[in-house]
């Protein structure tokens, strides 16, 4: 496991990522997981992708009323 901070973000070139973090009090930290189980060479790979990004949409509505009467 490891985590992506403030400065290897920058270096990363993860731009989109931190500037969106700049809305929070909290610092930008991006979470690593890996799981590579011994003596498995070969077969299918899974691959897990979330976020945890929440953001302020100023009050607007993204659904009208009116469209929730469909």
């Amino acid at each position: 496991m490891g985590c992506l901070l403030d400065e290897m973000l920058h270096q990363l070139k993860m731009g989109a990522f931190w500037s969106v973090s700049q809305g929070s009090a909290e610092p930008p930290a991006l979470i690593v997981l890996r799981y590579e189980p011994e003596g498995v060479t070969d077969g299918p790979v899974l691959g897990l992708v979330g976020k945890g990004i929440t953001f302020d949409t100023g009050e607007f509505p993204l659904s009208l009323p009116t469209i929730w009467r469909r």
